[in-house]
């Protein structure tokens, strides 16, 4: 028996028949091309949808840490207190409550300064730095350019939070605090 070859009651055919169906070398390079093609429209579309899906996750890892330094400072800063003396030098003084302690901040420029990504409460001499939130509080955000202005009756300022893994995203914040208690007392 001849294999590849079709036999028709006795008579020898002298046509190969197939033995295996299959594609041409055209039609694989043509799949090859719609699969290429189809890939990298899926590509773009996950890799589009990776930087939508960044950019929202520290939209809000930064609006949770904004809101945690709000919170860590609005007390603070809101009962602080004014005097001035009677050389008119003016002191401010800030009363910060932690779990452990009250560390309080008595002078005539507090500050409010960035260190390693992260705020801390200055007098302005840096003898007292009291951080604002544990270092876990920041996830994967870093802020800087932290400035505080105070004035007698409000201590405002603000700070930029960034992201860690991504220098492009990063969003501005500010504060603003009326004093409860503007004028302490003259001495």
């Amino acid at each position: 028996m001849m294999v590849g070859r079709a036999f028709s009651f006795g008579k020898r055919d002298s046509a190969p028949v197939r033995a295996c169906a299959g594609f041409t070398m055209v039609e694989m390079l043509a799949a090859l091309a719609v699969l290429a093609l189809l890939t990298a429209v899926v590509a773009t579309g996950v890799t589009a949808g990776m930087g939508i899906y960044r950019q929202s996750l520290f939209e809000s890892e930064s609006e949770e840490v904004s809101g945690l330094i709000d919170l860590s400072l609005s007390n603070p800063l809101r009962y602080a207190t004014y005097s001035q003396d009677a050389s008119g030098i003016a002191t401010y003084s800030i009363v910060y409550r932690d779990d452990s302690k009250n560390c309080r901040i008595v002078d005539t420029n507090p500050r409010l300064v960035d260190q390693d990504g992260m705020l801390y409460l200055e007098n302005s001499d840096a003898s007292v730095s009291i951080p604002l939130l544990n270092a876990g509080a920041y996830v994967g955000c870093r802020v800087s350019g932290a400035h505080m202005e105070c004035t007698p009756a409000e201590i405002s300022g603000g700070y930029t939070v960034s992201s860690k893994e991504d220098a492009s995203l990063s969003r501005d914040f500010s504060f603003d605090y009326r004093l409860i208690y503007p004028e302490a007392g003259r001495s």
